[in-house]
């Protein structure tokens, strides 16, 4: 698999042959939150996000796994 992208040092940013671009920055942040499981959910949950085992809502909502597992077996 070969990849047409082009890096653009003085600028840190990937250029995909779209003309689609993104920064090293934004490349490592992306990463930084997957490995600490930090998601900011878009759409219907929009407000809503994941910081590691917690879903936290965006009126102070907070939801782990075992609270939901312990509300479906009651």
């Amino acid at each position: 698999m070969k990849f047409r992208w082009s890096f653009d040092a003085a600028a840190q940013t990937l250029r995909a042959p779209s003309g689609w671009t993104i920064t090293v920055r934004e490349i490592a942040q992306y990463l930084q939150d997957r490995v600490h499981c930090h998601y900011d959910l878009t759409g219907p949950w929009a407000g809503w996000r994941i910081r590691g085992r917690t879903l936290k809502g965006p009126h102070g909502e907070s939801i782990t796994p075992d609270q939901l597992r312990n509300t479906t077996q009651n």
